[in-house]
C-alpha cells in the first residue's frame, strides 16, 4: 500500500499513515526498517 507519513515519535512509539484510500494506520517505531530518517508528509509504501 502508499500512503503518507503523518507523524512519527519515537518517544510516543506510535507513528500513524494515512494511505491514498484515506484509511488510517498506527506501527510501532521500532517496526522502521529504512536506514535513513523518517519525515512528517513523506510518502511510503508499506
Amino acid at each position: 500500500m502508499r500512503g503518507y507519513l503523518l507523524n512519527f515519535s519515537i518517544q510516543v512509539n506510535k507513528d500513524y499513515i494515512l494511505n491514498v484510500d484515506g484509511q488510517f494506520y498506527v506501527f510501532a517505531s521500532e517496526k522502521w526498517k529504512e536506514d535513513y530518517t523518517s519525515e512528517k508528509g513523506m510518502s511510503v509504501h508499506f
